[in-house]
């Protein structure tokens, strides 16, 4: 499973190979490992234990309260089909779509989206949510999406035409000879602007009058440094690091934020970066730090002020981002 996972992971970057080498450190979990191994314990069969462990931290998230671990329970969801399918010696299924195919579909895991991608001129998912790893994947991939529609687009027949507006939220089933050359128009006209914009980005901006204005991208992971690049961002003006913290039993180690930080400062070729530090608590919950919820974001524990309580959080990003 390691090898499978290292091994298609080396073919990506960006998004869909951070989510693989998060899948794989997902087989390290030792809440799966002792609750796998007690079920084999009882005498069922590894592909069962295996599967009762996963489904159980995965209901765990989902009924935690917290919407963005609640979505990350389709990252177990797919880990353990894919070793559910190596324990009992089944292929996985890969379908291809012909070009220019928008996918309709109940749910989809990450690992479908990297397989099927190919062909797909977009992507309608009846479950899900915005900041999902498969919404992630399907935008770093430039693919028109919609998510979390609800079970109506489900009810369109396979073969049937359709309009996916994702930049307004629409979805068009049969549409009539004039909406569909409305829609190729608006296509058309879309790919001209970004395909122009795209041409002028490294051109340096001044105002009417002369005054040189730098533009910065605002970041928050590392797979966005190379994209902002290629858009033109002169540097990053604002760098979150929340992204290393949330979603995770425990705080990341120094040697794992530095090496974050690293590969956004390689991807910005020397390029300046703003590091803002750890901003959690309030809203923004982590779940290895005991704090008090609070949805206000100006009262209680948050950023600057879990760090002069958790003081040794603050000197571990502290350490890693001057390392």
């Amino acid at each position: 499973m390691r090898r499978d996972i290292a091994g298609q992971s080396a073919t990506l970057k960006g998004p869909a190979r951070e989510i693989l080498v998060a899948h794989e450190g997902l087989l390290d979990d030792p809440d799966l490992h002792t609750a796998t191994q007690a079920g084999i314990a009882r005498g069922e069969s590894a592909a069962h234990a295996w599967r009762s462990a996963v489904r159980a931290q995965a209901d765990a998230l989902r009924s935690g309260g917290n919407a963005r671990l609640a979505e990350r329970a389709g990252d177990l969801l797919d880990l353990e089909r894919r070793l559910l399918a190596q324990l009992i010696g089944v292929a996985t299924e890969r379908h291809a779509y012909p070009a220019g195919t928008i996918l309709i579909a109940d749910d989809l895991l990450p690992s479908d989206l990297i397989a099927i991608a190919d062909g797909l001129a977009g992507l309608c998912i009846a479950r899900g949510g915005p900041t999902s790893h498969v919404a992630i994947l399907a935008a770093s991939m430039a693919l028109p999406t919609l998510v979390a529609v609800g079970d109506a687009a489900l009810a369109i027949p396979d073969g049937a035409r359709i309009v996916l507006d994702a930049s307004n939220g629409i979805i068009l089933p049969a549409p009539d000879v004039q909406q569909l050359a409305q829609a190729e128009v608006q296509q058309a006209l879309t790919a001209r602007k970004r395909a122009d914009a795209l041409s002028q980005a490294a051109i340096a901006c001044h105002t009417a009058d002369g005054t040189r204005i730098e533009v910065f991208a605002n970041l928050g992971a590392a797979a966005e440094a190379g994209p902002a690049v290629a858009n033109g961002a002169e540097g990053c003006g604002l760098l979150r690091t929340e992204f290393l913290f949330l979603e995770r039993d425990t705080a990341p180690t120094v040697a794992e934020q530095h090496h974050e930080y690293q590969a956004i400062a390689d991807a910005l070729e020397g390029r300046p970066l703003i590091v803002r530090l750890l901003d959690i608590g309030g809203d923004k919950p982590a779940p290895y730090l005991a704090m008090a919820a609070e949805e206000n974001p100006a009262l209680g524990l948050r950023g600057i002020r879990v760090g002069l309580v958790h003081t040794g959080l603050l000197e571990d990003q502290l350490r890693a981002i001057l390392a």
